[in-house]
């Protein structure tokens, strides 16, 4: 598929499928690397882009949210969000897939879904992969053990081909790439202080199930979210720079 450089801002499009779960981090990523993130929250129905308009982003998103990865129950936009995911695999647009994100990018590449068990809901630690030390936006990092707010019941099966990059003791594989240009990150580097209380509060009985409770959950966040956030900002800052970088 040939770009429409003529049409080309340096907008990357951002799928939001619900209010409380935005971009966070990752909007602050993408402007300190020059780029503009549109919001398109399917929630409030604005109009998703189609599938041949993929040439006229330079990035795209699709966060997570409460919708089924594999059902089109009250997720009236899931096919055609799945076919602008295909449309920037084939195009080699740079895309990221977060939590619901991720596990519709492994459906779209071939990948599948298995019921997780016991939901994994809290801050944790995500042991990467050895294969994250040559991966564009993991490979700056120095530790190998990257904490991270998981919300999340589904496990992703990552397509034939995709290397994995790394996952919880729980949720093996939780973090992988496709091709050279897209990746699918099933746990939160975006989630800041103010998406931890807007999650935390939208889905209450959810976040009763992080380990000691709701409570527990916003009292680790007071003590590491901004401890960690240094670590997880290199990672969306280092994706944010390889857009810029795909079509600079």
């Amino acid at each position: 598929m040939q770009r429409d450089e003529s049409n080309l801002a340096w907008e990357v499009w951002i799928v939001q499928h619900h209010p409380a779960e935005g971009p966070a981090l990752l909007s602050r990523a993408f402007r300190e690397t020059g780029l503009l993130p549109r919001l398109i929250g399917t929630w409030r129905g604005d109009p998703l882009p189609t599938a041949d308009q993929i040439g006229r982003c330079c990035g795209l998103v699709v966060l997570g949210g409460p919708q089924s990865a594999d059902s089109d129950r009250n997720f009236p936009t899931r096919r055609a969000e799945m076919d602008l995911m295909a449309a920037a695999l084939e195009a080699e647009v740079p895309t990221l897939g977060i939590c619901l994100g991720a596990q519709m990018l492994a459906l779209v590449a071939g990948g599948d879904l298995a019921t997780g068990g016991e939901p994994e809901i809290g801050w944790g630690i995500v042991t990467l992969a050895d294969e994250s030390r040559d991966d564009p936006i993991f490979s700056g990092l120095e530790c190998r053990d990257l904490w991270a707010v998981h919300w999340h019941g589904d496990q992703l099966v990552p397509p034939a081909g995709a290397t994995v990059l790394g996952g919880t003791e729980r949720y093996p594989e939780q973090a992988f790439r496709v091709g050279r240009t897209a990746w699918g990150i099933q746990f939160h580097l975006e989630a800041d202080d103010h998406w931890i209380r807007s999650v935390s509060a939208a889905f209450p009985q959810e976040a009763a199930r992080a380990e000691g409770g709701a409570e527990a959950l916003l009292e680790q966040t007071a003590a590491l979210e901004r401890s960690t956030r240094p670590q997880r900002f290199s990672v969306l800052k280092s994706f944010a720079r390889g857009v810029a970088q795909t079509f600079g």
